[in-house]
């Protein structure tokens, strides 16, 4: 038994893989597995998996595709007290496993933790995070709570059961995210308690200029939508959050910047989404 099982999904990314078990390998606090589960068709995380094995417990597993599918075959295997799911393409900092080690040592009252993500500049990323620590809630999850910030104890996920493979990436569904956000839900009504820590921090690219893909947007959106309206999200904090992409689509817009259209897609996806709506 480890004290931590990193469960990182994993597609179609080499040089990033590489990055983050390079910064594992770099860990001061050395107690831990790393799960990787393979989407890939071809044999190119064998070789990188073999490679880093001599540095720490790796075990690389296959899965079907998606991303949720993924991570709940880490799930099954995974032999960690506490279990976090890492991106492929982002990285530690060389003291944040003993740091959350440490965390978890003087909590025992809380059940899972969420720290926030910077990027190569130090400037927080991939979502508007609090800035305060705080007590995680039905009403702020959306903003405190994403995958890759995630530590639960191994118990939380046992309880909760994994992923809900109809949502994220590659499930195969017109929802392309939000199963993060809905396992949160579930610990939460099933009475765990989390706390946001944002003096801690997991490092993730920021994102490009250019954008994502419309199509993308729009599924993440139905995603993100779906989700609210799931667990029943207080209807003013879901109209809030399905409609302020509206504003980014008139900023950008009126600069002409080519991600305005995302900004449009997001918009009517967390509406289609919300409304369980296929035609917006």
């Amino acid at each position: 038994m480890s004290r931590f099982s990193l469960i990182v999904a994993t597609i179609e990314r080499t040089e990033p893989l590489e990055k983050l078990l390079a910064s594992l390998a770099l860990q001061t606090f050395s107690d831990f597995e790393v799960v990787i589960v393979d989407q890939n068709r071809d044999d190119r995380v064998e070789v990188t998996a073999s490679r880093w094995s001599r540095k720490m417990t790796i075990r690389h597993l296959r899965s079907e595709m998606g991303l949720s599918r993924a991570r709940n075959r880490g799930i099954k295997e995974a032999t960690g007290e506490i279990i976090a799911f890492p991106d492929d393409d982002c990285w530690y900092g060389a003291d944040v496993l003993l740091k959350i080690h440490e965390w978890f040592l003087s909590h025992p009252e809380f059940d899972f933790l969420s720290t926030c993500a910077r990027d190569e500049k130090f400037q927080l990323c991939a979502n508007r995070w609090p800035t305060m620590p705080s007590r995680i809630t039905r009403t702020n999850v959306l903003r405190t709570a994403i995958s890759i910030s995630l530590f639960f104890r191994k118990e939380v996920i046992q309880a909760v059961g994994g992923f809900d493979e109809f949502l994220g990436l590659g499930s195969g569904s017109k929802f392309g995210s939000g199963e993060e956000s809905d396992f949160v839900f579930r610990a939460l009504s099933l009475g765990y308690l989390g706390w946001f820590e944002n003096s801690i921090a997991i490092f993730h690219p920021a994102r490009k200029a250019d954008g994502i893909h419309v199509a993308r947007a729009r599924s993440f959106g139905l995603g993100f939508g779906y989700v609210l309206r799931r667990h029943r999200v207080p209807f003013w904090i879901s109209l809030y959050l399905c409609t302020r992409p509206a504003a980014g689509w008139l900023i950008n817009y009126v600069r002409r910047r080519p991600v305005s259209s995302e900004y449009l897609a997001t918009l009517r996806g967390r509406l289609a989404g919300y409304l369980n709506l296929s035609s917006i």
